[in-house]
């Protein structure tokens, strides 16, 4: 029997998540069983067969260009319809019933409050070291991003590998100030020293390892689901590219804001954060009749 696996690294395809260590019947316990389900054929998704086209047809194109072929075949393929982006962030109210959860934990507060004001991707968040966070102008630096397959880590460039430096609000430059202070008191308590390339958001007080990508994304569910939503983490980014682009279209009109859109990122990105989720950007349009 084939076996599709849940990962390509070393593995054992059947595994007991026991909820306790002491000796225990599982069954009583709850204890969760995680296994390596039977391989099941299915098709490609659409998006992923575009890409294998787009691979295939500059390498083909290529060799037409060396004279190794003739013609491409890919020229005549007939590619399916690219999915629609479907973002679903969370609206203005739940935004707000997320982020007083999670302010019970200020620590935890402060790293949801830059993820929704900046609209930053969890391990660049994760990887986020105090030197590159200029508190003095407002500006933070996201140039790493902490990278994670199972219990092996690491930190990494960027996902577009380039770096963006995304400005800080009066109220952020606050929380974050705040944050840094909490940190420089819990190293003094400890007796540690908190350096200037320690990371912002750390278990260890002297901010020497960073936070593990899974295991926020875990926290914020759960968070999520005490307040009754069914929401995950990245949809904070997706959050705060229209929570942006409403605001421009506030102080700049419609066509302006989208315009200024684009030029934030990449088209096919704006598509999927903005241009597909319009609430938003709706109500400031009936706004201004």
């Amino acid at each position: 029997m084939q076996v599709y696996h849940r990962t390509t690294w070393p593995h054992e395809c059947k595994t007991v998540k026991h909820r306790t260590r002491k000796a225990h019947d599982c069954a009583v316990a709850g204890c969760t069983a995680i296994e390596c389900p039977a391989h099941v054929c299915r098709a490609l998704g659409a998006s992923t067969v575009r890409q294998i086209h787009w691979i295939l047809s500059g390498a083909l194109k290529r060799a037409v260009r060396w004279r190794w072929i003739a013609h491409s075949p890919t020229a005549h393929a007939e590619l399916p319809s690219a999915p629609t982006p479907d973002p679903r962030p969370p609206s203005p109210a739940e935004a707000a019933l997320l982020a007083d959860e999670a302010w019970k934990d200020p620590d935890w507060g402060t790293f949801v409050w830059l993820a929704m004001t900046t609209g930053a991707r969890r391990g660049e968040l994760c990887a986020l070291r105090w030197e590159r966070l200029d508190l003095v102008n407002g500006v933070a630096s996201l140039s790493r991003s902490i990278a994670q397959d199972g219990k092996d880590r690491w930190e990494k460039d960027t996902k577009t590998h380039q770096q963006r430096r995304v400005a800080l609000d009066p109220e952020t430059v606050e929380v974050m100030q705040e944050h840094h202070d909490r940190c420089v008191a819990l190293a003094a308590a400890l007796g540690v020293e908190l350096a200037a390339g320690a990371f912002v958001f750390s278990l260890s007080a002297d901010g020497s390892t960073p936070l593990v990508p899974d295991s926020i994304s875990q926290r914020y569910r759960k968070m999520a689901a005490r307040v009754g939503l069914s929401t995950h983490l990245h949809a904070l980014r997706h959050y705060s590219a229209t929570e942006l682009v409403a605001a421009l279209v506030l102080g700049l009109g419609v066509r302006a804001g989208q315009r200024a859109a684009a030029a934030l990122r990449p088209p096919n990105a704006t598509a999927s954060y903005v241009l597909g989720q319009c609430e938003t950007l709706s109500r400031w349009r009936c706004t201004r009749g």
